[in-house]
């Protein structure tokens, strides 16, 4: 065997290994935060991680704290922010109740629903807000969408306030929503 075929089999095994790493998920631990988020694979990936790794915690039923699962996180990933485990919190306790304890499996189900569709819930928020303050969503029109004028208008004679404390009409957002899907191809 020469140099040359030894290091081509050095490579050839490198990425066999890297690839058994992808496929197995094991390729994002320990990476930062921005490798994480770069793929919906790398998410997803990375959620498979910290169940797998923490999965004890569900089983003995324990309760832990939104810093205490943000700690839990940055083993994993040491530059984890604590935005996304905010988020998490917000989704399984209430706004005043934040700090308060959570089961492993509520956490992880409001953990994992935020944190892999981050972007369309970000885009959501948005659109919902532009409705809430009577302005149309900024969308492209897809010939096969509905037209953002064919919505029905909010009324201009409603009041803000009334808009403030009612929310948004359910049918109008999720027409916005659906233009919006169409738009980028989501299901």
């Amino acid at each position: 065997v020469t140099e040359s075929n030894g290091t081509h089999f050095g490579v050839i095994r490198y990425f066999a290994e890297y690839f058994s790493s992808v496929k197995n998920s094991n390729h994002v631990l320990f990476r930062e935060y921005s490798y994480i988020m770069a793929t919906p694979h790398n998410r997803a990936s990375f959620i498979r991680v910290f169940w797998r790794c923490y999965r004890q915690i569900g089983k003995s039923g324990e309760l832990l704290s939104m810093l205490e699962y943000r700690s839990l996180l940055q083993l994993l990933c040491p530059d984890f922010p604590l935005e996304p485990v905010q988020n998490a919190a917000r989704i399984v306790l209430m706004d005043d109740a934040i700090d308060c304890l959570m089961s492993f499996s509520d956490f992880l189900f409001a953990f994992q629903l935020q944190f892999y569709y981050k972007e369309f819930l970000d885009s959501v928020l948005v659109i919902y807000q532009d409705l809430l303050a009577g302005k149309s969503p900024n969308t492209v029109i897809v010939p096969t969408s509905t037209s953002i004028e064919q919505l029905p208008p909010v009324a201009a004679e409603e009041s803000d306030r009334e808009q403030q404390q009612d929310g948004v009409e359910p049918s109008t957002l999720a027409q916005c929503v659906d233009a919006f899907c169409d738009r980028f191809k989501h299901r």
